[in-house]
């Protein structure tokens, strides 16, 4: 997957959250806090405190770059997916 395909998964895991286009491009005007990317890879993901519900969602588990994810202080449902396992360098949760 690369950069545009991360940031897509991203969007589509998260539609309620204003990402701009490309969530990896950085720039002053549109630089977002809560992702970082390396190698055109989105490998930290912060969505706390942005009053996100339901279950987690499956397309966040394709962001198989990911190494940090941050889902503090909202108020996800359900058991935490198996799918975690597909995130081989996942160091935070």
């Amino acid at each position: 997957m690369s950069a545009p395909a991360d940031c897509d998964t991203v969007k589509a895991a998260f539609p309620t959250v204003p990402f701009p286009s490309n969530c990896c491009e950085y720039d002053a005007n549109n630089h977002v806090d809560f992702i970082d990317c390396r190698g055109g890879r989105v490998v930290s993901l912060s969505v706390a405190d942005l009053n996100l519900g339901g279950a987690v969602p499956p397309q966040v588990f394709e962001l198989t770059a990911l190494e940090v994810l941050n889902l503090n202080k909202n108020s996800f449902t359900g058991s935490f997916p198996s799918e975690v396992a597909n995130l081989p360098n996942l160091q935070e949760l």
